[in-house]
């Protein structure tokens, strides 16, 4: 009986898996067969409309949509519970199977080709191949080109006050002491002294350091609240120097920096003397002398605001005497803000909007600037001043004539040709500008021998005999 009960029990089990597997599969399938009495139905009445002639009908977009399944819905709703990993791998294993696919197709095309379709597909790919290879070598030729193209941009921007093409050219050639100093002056512009520190120390350890590397090193130490060792540095330079105005200027800011009113009195006198028309001497001088003689240094703040140093005018405001005389000051330190208000913020202001007139009478104070530092020796800012006036008035053959005979007497002549060559362009009837043009050019040809003959000599230690009876090492 047991075993009779067991086996009743497995057939019904069995039946009933059946049963469900058939409705499932009646329910998953996509045609049903109720759908397939549809169909028969459909049919029987689609004859019987063939009979009548009925006028032809747009079909609607629902009908040519395919109505989703059940299993397609169950996939939709169950996609939602599945995690971003495995969707990924799915989605990863559906492209390798269609890059399987291709790579199969594509095999049983060549299986399937004859002899003379694989020659015209050889042929056609070596032709392809061919063009690909010039495509890349003209490709690699322009390349070259433009990096070359690429660092005459970075050096001419460099020059002109970008402090992201001079980074740029010091990275492309690390060995060029050139971009750094000119990064070194940009930075000292925006007065970013935590990054000038260590490129000025790094100058001043070098063979080819300069006057101007020392006191970029100690100005960015006073700047950042080590006014002490700076100050070593300073007198070291003073005793070396004793008449460079920059230095007494820079030395009497450091003793103001740990207030040592004296000796800043006395370095601040001295800048005075060697550069009269420098208002920030006059500012140092009057803030040495702010504390022991109060009308000495309101005169000394006045000529500073004659000069054009705005905080100055301020302090000669805040320091004038009571009464009258204190009215007398007054009157004129307002009138100097005024102009220099007037002169300034305007003139920037209509240049910025596109006024000539106004660009043109900011170029002609940038140029007095500039000559005013290069006589008291301040060569690297006189420059930047003469190219900031070109920026402002590029259309004014004055100021590219300017800083041509100033880079000139410099001797930078592969910068100072283009701007005499500038200034001809915009007007040529300058025939003083035309001489300085042939040294310009005469001095760069020099350059261009010497180059050359180094060049021969080495060819001629070599052996090469053509190249010694090029530089005459002996006669033919």
């Amino acid at each position: 009986m047991n075993q009779l009960t067991k086996r009743s029990n497995r057939c019904r089990r069995v039946l009933l898996t059946g049963w469900v597997c058939l409705s499932l599969f009646i329910i998953h399938s996509p045609y049903s067969w109720a759908e397939d009495n549809k169909k028969e139905e459909n049919k029987s009445t689609s004859d019987d409309k063939k009979k009548k002639p009925l006028l032809p009908t747009i079909p609607s977009k629902e009908s040519k949509e395919k109505k989703p399944s059940v299993w397609s819905k169950m996939v939709k709703s169950m996609g939602k519970i599945v995690p971003k990993g495995v969707k990924k791998s799915w989605k990863k294993t559906t492209k390798k199977w269609q890059q399987t696919v291709e790579v199969y197709k594509a095999m049983r095309k060549l299986l399937k080709e004859g002899d003379d379709e694989r020659k015209d597909r050889l042929k056609k790919e070596k032709k392809r191949l061919s063009k690909q290879q010039w495509q890349d070598r003209d490709h690699i030729i322009e390349k070259r080109i433009l990096q070359q193209y690429q660092l005459e941009l970075w050096q001419r921007s460099c020059h002109a006050g970008s402090a992201t093409a001079c980074i740029s050219w010091a990275q492309k050639r690390p060995k060029e002491i050139k971009p750094w100093r000119l990064l070194r002056n940009i930075w000292v512009r925006r007065k970013q002294w935590e990054r000038i520190m260590p490129i000025c120390e790094r100058l001043t350890q070098m063979k080819q350091a300069q006057l101007e590397d020392y006191l970029c090193y100690a100005r960015s130490l006073v700047a950042l609240n080590r006014a002490k060792k700076a100050l070593v540095i300073f007198q070291a330079l003073h005793k070396n120097y004793p008449t460079h105005g920059d230095i007494q200027l820079a030395l009497g800011q450091a003793h103001l920096t740990q207030k040592e009113f004296k000796q800043a009195q006395t370095a601040c006198l001295q800048a005075t003397k060697s550069m009269p028309k420098d208002p920030i001497t006059w500012n140092c001088l009057g803030a040495s002398l702010r504390t022991s003689d109060k009308m000495k240094a309101l005169r000394a703040y006045y000529k500073a605001c004659t000069l054009g140093h705005g905080a100055s005018c301020s302090t000669v405001l805040s320091l004038r005497p009571s009464g009258f005389r204190g009215l007398v000051w007054w009157s004129t330190t307002v009138a100097r803000i005024s102009a220099m208000g007037i002169s300034k913020t305007t003139l920037s202001q209509s240049c910025y909007l596109g006024l000539a007139s106004s660009c043109s009478q900011l170029a002609i104070q940038h140029r007095a600037r500039a000559k005013r530092l290069a006589s008291y020796k301040r060569v690297e800012q006189a420059e930047w001043w003469y190219r900031r006036a070109t920026q402002i008035a590029p259309k004014e053959a004055i100021n590219w004539r300017a800083l041509g005979v100033f880079l000139s007497t410099r001797k930078k002549w592969k910068q100072a040709c283009p701007a005499l060559q500038r200034s001809l362009q915009l007007d040529a009837k300058q025939p003083v500008i035309w001489r300085k043009l042939g040294e310009c050019h005469k001095a760069l040809a020099k350059q261009i021998i010497s180059q050359s003959t180094q060049a021969h000599r080495k060819a001629c230690a070599l052996g090469q005999h053509l190249s010694c009876r090029a530089i005459k090492f002996y006669k033919q």
